[in-house]
């Protein structure tokens, strides 16, 4: 009976062991559960936060709509000029106007008109271009052509060179971009990351307004 009543006495004890050991369990278990964030903090403190700040250059880097939108239009602005230029020169050259006297067939004639061209390349994307100039005479080298002809290889260069120009400007920019990135030594300060947004933004609006350029004047399809 002795033996019983030390074995009973025996069971308080052996319940109260459960609980700090139930205590002692479920530190352990938080210690595990906090220990892989630790490890994942010191990852990243060790990498010198290169994923925070690469995360950060993301975001830096990503061209904003307005930037987009604005270089859109120049570049749009730059593409009907380089008709314009590229008309001017050519009739100039082919036949006997002087340049007075292309300017006044463009439209050149008034500082109204000169705005009212201006709008129309940057806002409505376009430019005009006289049918005939060839009104002044030939020179010699083409004195077995008709005007018609001579206006017409003019106005097919003038349309030719308006979409190289738009591609040049594109890839040009795609590859200052393409090193820019991938220069080591470069900073990143805010001079860097504020000049690389405007790149990007550039590069884009350029290859935007280089497919609109080879789809209506090298394809004609608009």
């Amino acid at each position: 009976f002795s033996d019983d009543l030390s074995f009973v006495s025996l069971l308080p004890s052996r319940r109260e062991n459960k609980k700090p050991a139930r205590n002692i369990f479920c530190v352990l278990v938080r210690k595990r559960m906090v220990r892989p964030n630790a490890a994942d903090a010191d990852t990243n403190n060790g990498n010198g936060g290169s994923s925070s700040s690469s995360h950060d250059r993301s975001i830096t880097h990503r061209p904003s709509t307005i930037l987009i939108l604005g270089f859109y239009l120049l570049l749009g602005a730059v593409h009907e000029l380089a008709h314009l230029v590229s008309f001017l020169l050519i009739s100039v050259c082919y036949s006997d106007n002087n340049f007075a006297d292309v300017l006044a067939h463009l439209g050149f004639d008034s500082i109204g008109a000169c705005i009212k061209i201006l709008l129309r390349a940057v806002l409505g994307r376009y430019c005009t271009l006289p049918t005939s100039i060839v009104t002044a005479g030939r020179i010699d080298q083409h004195e077995d052509e008709d005007d018609e002809a001579v206006s017409a290889f003019i106005l097919s260069a003038s349309r030719h060179v308006g979409w190289i120009v738009s591609l040049v400007i594109a890839i040009s920019l795609h590859f200052v971009l393409r090193c820019r990135r991938g220069d080591k030594t470069a900073g990143t300060d805010a001079t860097f990351k504020s000049s690389s947004s405007l790149l990007s933004a550039c590069t884009v609006a350029a290859y935007a307004t280089a497919i609109e350029a080879l789809s209506t004047d090298l394809l004609g399809l608009v």
